[in-house]
């Protein structure tokens, strides 16, 4: 019995020698490398750890590392803006990584009032909106898309005449003693101007600066917000180009359902009667003749029945909106040329042809910006661009 716990000892004894022997070994294991990003740059302050474990360094300037682990783990890099990488750990004592951007929107671009920013580093209220949410709505003025799209900002649109449909723009409600003086400040490419006549496929973004922080650069020009629309420029690539065409039909949102002219007689006498029981029948606004013949129509000359606003407008009209452009360059140069048309009709008919008395609009955009590369410190830039507008009234 005695000889039977002995060996038993024994066996206890080797386990544990063996398992101490493996640690010792596995906490030998150096590991050392450089972490680079896709362009063969170091990255500072990558974070590599050991995987189900405590253990974790991180890379110094030169993106450099060190770290001893068991043999056989697997060590993970994390970095801000970059996929997650794991890599197992073999009989190797130098694992070297370039990391791979990741494709979140941590390095989506954000104009700002003296540049372009990450969307990861701002720390000012500035809300951004892009083409392709511009182009969604078939609008004839680009500022009526702005509303619902960007947090503090609101359109009020008195006028649904063509060509004349400009809203009022304020950023976080009207800030001055009239709304004239609440309108934003609005730039385009870096010059003080409107935006509203601009075709939304000519425009790249719209950023809009909200609090005193994003618009301290514009000192009190900038109190009531600041719009900053940036159009669209020219990439290195084969020429591409792009059409886009769309048509709508606009109708009134509300008209007033007026009665006949019958019912507006015999009720109007009606009132007259109740508000006075004693009045004379023959002083009434019609007299009984006037209403019968407004419910024969026997007479329509004089006594007529018309439906004025059915007469004087269309229940639907059209809008027609096109644009091509044309894209690309090289590393000298690059280019970007646009032409749009936008045409809007109104609603009222038209019953005389030598006269038309319809409100209408047409718009013709033209944009032209080159960049060219003078030198490798000297770059110029150049924009031909404008819009022409008909109206008629």
């Amino acid at each position: 019995m005695r000889i039977k716990q002995k060996r038993l000892y024994l066996l206890l004894a080797l386990l544990v020698l063996l398992g101490i022997n493996h640690s010792l070994f596995a906490q030998n294991m150096q590991i050392t490398g450089i972490v680079m990003d896709d362009q063969g740059l170091p990255l500072p302050g990558v974070a590599v750890t050991e995987k189900n474990s405590s253990k974790g360094t991180v890379t110094n300037s030169d993106g450099q590392y060190q770290i001893s682990v068991a043999s056989g783990s697997v060590l993970v890099f994390r970095f801000l803006g970059f996929v997650t990488e794991e890599i197992s750990v073999g009989n190797e004592g130098v694992i070297n990584l370039k990391m791979k951007p990741s494709a979140t929107n941590l390095d989506e671009i954000t104009v700002i009032a003296y540049g372009q920013q990450k969307k990861v580093t701002l720390t000012g209220a500035i809300s951004s909106i892009s083409s392709e949410e511009l182009v969604k709505s078939p609008l004839p003025n680009v500022a009526n898309s702005l509303a619902g799209k960007v947090t503090g900002l609101s359109t009020v649109q008195s006028s649904g005449q063509p060509g004349a449909d400009n809203p009022e723009i304020f950023v976080r409600g009207v800030a001055s003693l009239s709304t004239a003086r609440s309108q934003p400040l609005m730039i385009v490419d870096g010059v003080e101007r409107s935006f509203m006549s601009l075709d939304p496929n000519e425009i790249e973004s719209i950023s809009v600066l909200k609090d005193a922080s994003s618009t301290a650069v514009y000192g009190v020009r900038g109190a009531n917000g600041v719009i900053i629309v940036t159009t669209k420029r020219g990439k290195i690539g084969k020429p591409k180009v792009s059409t886009s065409f769309s048509t709508g039909l606009q109708q009134p949102t509300r008209l007033l359902d007026f009665v006949d002219s019958y019912t507006y007689a015999l009720r109007y006498n009606e009132a007259a009667t109740n508000d006075d029981p004693n009045v004379n029948p023959n002083t009434l606004k019609f007299s009984p003749e006037a209403i019968e013949a407004f419910r024969t129509g026997s007479n329509p000359l004089i006594y007529s029945n018309t439906d004025w606003l059915d007469y004087l407008l269309k229940p639907t009209t059209s809008q027609l909106q096109g644009n091509i452009n044309i894209s690309g360059g090289t590393e000298k140069l690059k280019y970007f040329t646009s032409l749009g048309i936008l045409n809007q009709d109104g609603l009222f008919n038209t019953y005389d042809s030598q006269y038309d008395y319809n409100f209408s609009f047409k718009r013709y955009n033209y944009r032209s910006n080159i960049d060219l590369q003078v030198t490798n410190t000297t770059k110029l830039g150049l924009t031909i661009g404008g819009q022409v507008g008909i109206t008629n009234r």
